[in-house]
């Protein structure tokens, strides 16, 4: 039975992933066709950021779709890597009992010492300082020792009988899910620009396989792109795409942003750092279709959302009908849409929850 939908990134991550799952989750909820779970595999080193009646939240650990929400539940796959501790606080924080929360104790146990293994060879490659690298490394070393989600007591006793077998779990329940990407495809370690990627491949094909389900569950993909994309801080490798400054999106948009440093593109101080604050501003770069063709190789994508339009040319800033875009916005859409054949369901038009032109 095909009920299982994918929302997945398309480019270096940071594009947005978790509003565009939570926006889904909202309107199937709206359409009668409710979620009955949603899964999340990969990393706690991706923020997931989503707006729910006015507030700003992040989710590291769990699935942005299944925060306030009292009827679908949130399943973590045996490829998910995080600290027990932050995943309790962050369900508290998030509005989620801990009774509709499933984990698959061959997760890995994200530990103090592999943010520190991870920070030499992130200051030649870029990091994000949480280490998920070395505790990749070390499920795949399997030494004697080693401890997966499955061995940590506290976490035994918040969920009980949901620390169990996920691909159990998927195939009893009669769905729809939605599976909530990680990081974005091209940073995939097979795939991306090699050594500038991350330790895992985060295409829908690896992240079924992490989760523990057939494939042929499989209903539709959504591809999230930015219109303006990202990489981390440093020396985090290339895109096809010209790289740009904040100030030329700032001058590009007429828009203050809030977050921008201004530091004039100058990332030689960077430096990987157990503390965020120490690090330098994200590095900003053109659309590339070319990079959309190769994503849409590994992903085959079903539908396309589009985020961060409000950065791609002045006037965009939470507008909410398709005229009411730039045309420069406009034409690069439709150029999109050419390129793999794929249409654009949805544009961002900014932060917010109703910053949105739904085209499909």
């Amino acid at each position: 039975m095909k009920n299982v939908d994918f929302v997945v990134g398309g480019q270096f991550g940071d594009e947005g992933k978790g509003m565009i799952a939570k926006l889904l989750a909202d309107r199937a909820t709206a359409n009668g066709e409710p979620y009955r779970w949603t899964g999340r595999v990969g990393a706690q080193n991706a923020e997931h950021r989503f707006i729910h009646q006015a507030c700003d939240f992040c989710a590291r650990v769990l699935p942005s779709a299944a925060c306030y929400r009292p009827d679908i539940v949130a399943v973590l796959g045996a490829g998910h890597c995080f600290i027990p501790e932050h995943l309790i606080r962050e369900a508290t924080h998030l509005g989620l009992p801990l009774d509709r929360v499933v984990v698959d104790p061959h997760a890995m146990w994200l530990k103090p010492e592999h943010a520190t293994a991870n920070l030499a060879i992130g200051n030649e490659r870029g990091t994000t300082g949480w280490g998920i690298g070395a505790a990749v490394a070390e499920k795949v070393r399997r030494r004697p020792g080693t401890q997966l989600i499955g061995d940590c007591e506290t976490l035994r006793q918040a969920l009980g009988r949901n620390l169990r077998s996920v691909p159990e779990y998927v195939a009893e329940d009669d769905g729809p899910g939605l599976v909530e990407g990680s990081q974005g495809a091209l940073l995939s370690l097979d795939h991306g620009y090699y050594p500038f990627c991350t330790a895992k491949n985060v295409t829908v094909p690896a992240i079924a396989g992490e989760m523990g389900f057939d494939h042929k569950r499989i209903r539709r993909v959504v591809g999230v792109f930015r219109m303006v994309l990202m990489r981390v801080p440093g020396p985090s490798g290339p895109s096809a795409g010209r790289e740009v400054s904040f100030d030329e999106i700032e001058q590009r948009t007429s828009l203050r942003l809030p977050h921008h440093r201004r530091l004039q593109g100058d990332t030689s101080r960077w430096q990987a750092s157990l503390k965020p604050e120490q690090a330098e501003e994200e590095r900003l770069f053109d659309f590339s279709l070319e990079e959309l063709h190769k994503s849409h190789l590994l992903n085959g994508y079903d539908s396309l959302a589009l985020t961060f339009a409000d950065f791609h040319r002045r006037g965009n800033y939470r507008v909410t009908t398709w005229g009411g875009l730039h045309p420069d916005t406009r034409a690069l859409v439709n150029q999109i849409e050419k390129t793999i054949d794929v249409p654009v369901e949805l544009v961002r038009t900014g932060p917010g929850e109703h910053d949105n032109i739904w085209r499909a």
